[in-house]
C-alpha cells in the first residue's frame, strides 16, 4: 500500500524489488504468493480505505512505504503484521514506541538519519551556509525530519530553507524557489 503512483515499467521499480526478493525466498506470484497492490497516486485520503480493504481481505502482511500509509495501516489493524519500507521517523510520528522495540504488530526500516545527508552535503560543499530541503508538505514525517535538520543546521552554521510542495504539479514551482545549494529530501508521493 503506497501513496505513490505505481511506477512504470514495473520490472525496474522498487516494488519489483519486493517481488524479486520474495522469488529469491521461494515465493512466486500466482503460485504460492498473492500480492494485493494498492497505489493512491498522490490521493492520500484513499490510504485509510485501502488499509481497510487489505484487512478485510485478511492479508498475511501489509508493506507500507511512507508515513501516511503506515499510519493508515496502523489505524486499520493491530493484528496483521505491518512492515515499514522506509519512513521518516516512526518514533516521532507515533507509529512505534522505539526503534529498538517497536512493539505491537509493526517492524521495518526508517531513514531517520537525515542529519547524515546534511553532513555529506557539507563535505561536498565545504563553505555551505544554507541548504534547501524539498519536501512533501502533506507528509507528517517530513515535518519531523525538517525540525531535526534545522537543529543540526543551527549547530553547524547552515541555514535550512524548506521548500514545501504537496504533489507533482507543485514540483516545478518548488524547484524554481530553491536556492543553488541543495539538500533534496525524497518522498514516496513525489517520485
Amino acid at each position: 500500500m503506497s501513496g505513490a503512483a505505481r511506477p512504470r515499467p514495473p520490472a525496474t521499480d522498487t516494488y519489483a524489488a519486493l517481488v524479486r526478493g520474495m522469488n529469491a525466498l521461494g515465493y512466486t506470484e500466482g503460485t504460492n504468493l498473492a500480492i494485493e497492490w494498492r497505489f493512491a497516486s498522490g490521493a492520500l485520503d484513499q490510504l485509510p480505505g485501502f488499509a481497510k480493504e487489505l484487512v478485510a481481505a485478511n492479508v498475511d502482511v501489509i508493506v507500507t512505504p511512507g508515513t501516511q500509509a503506515a499510519q493508515a495501516a496502523q489505524q486499520a489493524t493491530r493484528t496483521i503484521p505491518i512492515v515499514l519500507a522506509i519512513i521518516s521517523d516512526p518514533v516521532a510520528t507515533g507509529i512505534v514506541k522505539s526503534l529498538a522495540r517497536p512493539g505491537d504488530n509493526i517492524t521495518g526500516l526508517s531513514n531517520v538519519n537525515s542529519e547524515k545527508h546534511l553532513e555529506m552535503l557539507m563535505q561536498t560543499v565545504p563553505k555551505l551556509d544554507r541548504a534547501a530541503v524539498l519536501m512533501n508538505a502533506g507528509n507528517p514525517g517530513n515535518q519531523v525530519t525538517l525540525k531535526r535538520l534545522q537543529l543540526t543546521g543551527e549547530k553547524v552554521g547552515v541555514a535550512i530553507v524548506p521548500v514545501a510542495v504537496r504533489n507533482a504539479a507543485e514540483l516545478e514551482n518548488g524547484l524554481e524557489q530553491m536556492p543553488r545549494e541543495l539538500l533534496i529530501r525524497a518522498d514516496e508521493v513525489i517520485e
